[in-house]
């Protein structure tokens, strides 16, 4: 069966927030493979946010965790990270989407200020990036992916 990672945030405001990331086929051979890569996958994802994680479900299998609200008051769910990836054979696009932007991690502008994508040579956007491809696969046609880039949106979607 299809493997699949969803992750559940709170916010400031007690509002809930969730990415879900689709992996490939799950069996006796892959298995602890597969378990370790959606780990590495939710660590480097905690790391993009700054909300607090208080659910993981993996396929049929839940972990919860309190639900305190962070302390940040800027923790809102509405901040958002914008995934834009591409299936490496059909070269077809998809996004998701990680709610809770961590602050830090939009790419410098030389002129001052910020862009409104990731910096992807940032430590933990490129963690997130090499977790993220090492796991995900094309929700159609389950082929390997590669992030095109990711954004900064301030809204919901």
């Amino acid at each position: 069966m299809p493997s699949k990672i969803v992750l559940t945030y709170v916010d400031t405001s007690g509002e809930i927030g969730t990415a879900s990331f689709d992996g490939r086929t799950l069996n006796a051979a892959n298995f602890d493979e597969q378990a370790t890569l959606m780990s590495a996958l939710r660590d480097a994802t905690d790391g993009m946010t700054n909300l607090n994680r208080f659910m993981e479900v993996r396929g049929a299998s839940a972990t919860r965790a309190s639900k305190v609200r962070p302390e940040d008051e800027d923790a809102q769910r509405e901040k958002k990270w914008l995934v834009l990836y591409e299936d490496t054979v059909t070269f077809r696009q998809y996004s998701v989407e990680i709610p809770g932007r961590a602050p830090g991690l939009l790419l410098a502008d030389p002129d001052g200020g910020f862009f409104d994508k990731a910096d992807l040579s940032h430590e933990d956007v490129a963690a997130f990036v090499t977790a993220f491809e090492a796991y995900v696969v094309s929700p159609v046609a389950a082929n390997p992916v590669s992030v095109l880039e990711i954004r900064a949106v301030d809204r919901n979607l």
